[in-house]
């Protein structure tokens, strides 16, 4: 792959399984371009939010805006599916909140969606040890984003 080819071809080789992600996140981090195509790609793709820590990536406005979309994004993916599909609700957005805290430490006000996760769970999740474990994760994020 040249080193100079676009983010999103670099995709399969970033998937966590991948053998080679190591040394391709290596030669990412040398790319110019990695900032300008992830703003580019973040309308499209919520993986490559997940990407923006280990990439060395500045925290811009649109990289901001566009986690805070897909955080909002997943709450209202979970108030359709709810407990049908997962009773646990932090399966539905683990993998979601990887990069909160980077993004907060890197100046992102991120509580608006947070603080649509929050009230989804809430919401329509019942009382119960998940319930709650998924607010207190959501919690630990939300008020350090919120001094910030």
């Amino acid at each position: 792959m040249p080193p100079d080819s676009p983010l999103e071809d670099w995709s399969p080789l970033l998937l966590p399984e991948s053998e080679v992600r190591a040394e391709a996140l290596e030669i990412l981090r040398k790319s110019e371009q990695r900032q300008s195509d992830m703003e580019r790609l973040t309308d499209r793709s919520a993986f490559c939010l997940s990407l923006a820590p280990e990439l060395d990536l500045q925290a811009t406005e649109s990289l901001c805006r566009a986690l805070n979309n897909h955080l909002r994004d997943v709450a209202f993916i979970t108030q359709l599916n709810g407990q049908r599909r997962h009773p646990d609700p932090a399966e539905n957005f683990n993998a979601s909140l990887a990069a909160a805290p980077w993004f907060s430490a890197h100046g992102c006000d991120c509580s608006y969606g947070l603080s649509d996760l929050e009230e989804t769970v809430r919401k329509y999740y019942p009382d119960s040890p998940e319930r709650q474990q998924a607010l207190d994760r959501l919690a630990k994020l939300v008020v350090p984003l919120r001094r910030a």
